[in-house]
């Protein structure tokens, strides 16, 4: 009830005037997770691609389209929305990918891959390549280049201009006979293979890319003809930039439960000819896990995942081995861990800006803060939830910025 009437506290306020397109709004968070009352806005000639890039010491650095949607530029501010740089983007085709790395940017798009120096937005180097694009490739950039998942490899492209390297997907096997066409054949427990849109991947600070591979399997039970339950094991496997096998785990696999049901005999009626029910149990099946959930962000050269169960939102931080380091939970939370992996303490947010919490890098000294903007609210309202946009920076003073564009 409070977030609604504060929905339409921020209505009332803005009224019928529709949220500015082009325009960069940035609020000061403490590491108390309470709004400091600092706030800037400026306008932006073109269209921001997203995302924003948060740069250490406060800096933002923004893709801009110009308006005529010709040209493509880079663009440094500072926190006060003062312009520091700008230069043109030094690669052809749309960006599908782009990540801060210390002073660099790594830029990508389905043909190639650069490095931009953050001080000039000039190139310092790049390279192409020639790789299959489907609908679920992902492009995970990382300091030294950029890791392509596709739907039948994974390459490493390293801007030195060594030979990619390469790994055949899935990058576990698949230990049952492929499933028939029409699922009322399964007779058998089966699989479907490999489901490529339902693949994750994150490029850590070190090189290594964590890639889980999800499966779908159908198991029959007793019931109607056809009757199959599904059932989604999935691994996680680190590669090197050699395209050597780190670490590999099973995030979730197959488990079996009994349950009642109700069946009618084929036999003889009773005298009053009714059908003679029975109960019998069967086997289900259904997906159990670790809990672990999908690598979120890297974090130096470790992973984070979060899961999201019907209450808590769980945190953990995995090694390159994949070995739990820690794991916290975080209550009714379901974020995406949005500050940079420079930032400190981890930041997550559920991208409404709007529920926030922050843990310290050793899994310490967590703190969670619901905080209302009536504003941003009225704005996601009536643009659909489309705009703004947020990303999180952080200020040299150690002050979290609340970035909206």
């Amino acid at each position: 009830m409070r977030c609604a009437i504060l929905l339409l506290a921020g209505l009332i306020m803005t009224g019928d005037i529709r949220a500015e397109q082009n325009r960069v709004t940035v609020r000061g968070l403490s590491q108390r997770l309470q709004l400091t009352g600092w706030q800037v806005s400026w306008p932006v000639q073109g269209e921001i691609v997203p995302p924003v890039h948060p740069v250490v010491g406060g800096k933002i650095l923004a893709v801009v389209k110009s308006s005529d949607g010709d040209s493509r530029g880079l663009i440094l501010w500072n926190k006060d929305g003062r312009q520091l740089a700008q230069s043109p983007l030094d690669i052809a085709g749309d960006i599908e990918a782009a990540q801060v790395f210390g002073d660099r940017l790594i830029a990508v798009t389905a043909g190639d891959v650069v490095q931009i120096d953050i001080a000039t937005l000039r190139r310092v180097r790049g390279r192409s390549f020639a790789i299959p694009k489907t609908a679920t490739t992902l492009y995970e950039p990382c300091p030294t280049g950029v890791w392509v998942v596709g739907d039948k490899a994974v390459w490493y492209l390293d801007l030195d201009g060594r030979p990619a390297v390469e790994r055949s997907r899935p990058l576990v096997a698949v230990n049952k006979p492929r499933c028939p066409a029409n699922q009322g054949d399964v007779k058998q427990p089966c699989s479907s293979g490999l489901q490529f849109d339902r693949t994750t991947a994150i490029a850590s600070e070190s090189g290594d890319v964590v890639v889980v591979d999800v499966f779908k399997e159908l198991y029959p039970y007793t019931g109607y003809q056809g009757s199959v339950d599904e059932v989604w094991p999935s691994t996680a496997t680190v590669l090197d930039r050699d395209g050597t096998v780190v670490a590999q785990k099973p995030l979730s696999w197959m488990k079996t439960t009994w349950e009642w049901f109700w069946t009618k005999s084929g036999g003889s009626q009773d005298p009053l000819g009714l059908p003679h029910w029975g109960g019998l149990v069967r086997t289900r099946y259904g997906t159990d896990g670790l809990s672990l959930g999908h690598p979120t962000i890297a974090r130096g050269g470790d992973f984070l995942f979060l899961s999201r169960g019907s209450k808590d939102t769980v945190l953990s931080r995995l090694d390159s081995r994949l070995d739990t380091l820690w794991k916290r939970c975080i209550g009714n939370l379901s974020p995406a861990v949005e500050a940079p992996a420079w930032a400190s303490p981890i930041l997550l947010h559920d991208k409404l800006c709007h529920k926030f919490a922050t843990i310290k890098d050793n899994g310490s000294n967590e703190k969670e803060k619901t905080i209302e903007m009536p504003d941003v609210a009225s704005e996601l309202w009536k643009n659909d939830f489309k705009r703004p946009r947020f990303a999180i920076g952080q200020s040299i003073e150690g002050d979290w910025l609340l970035i909206a564009y």
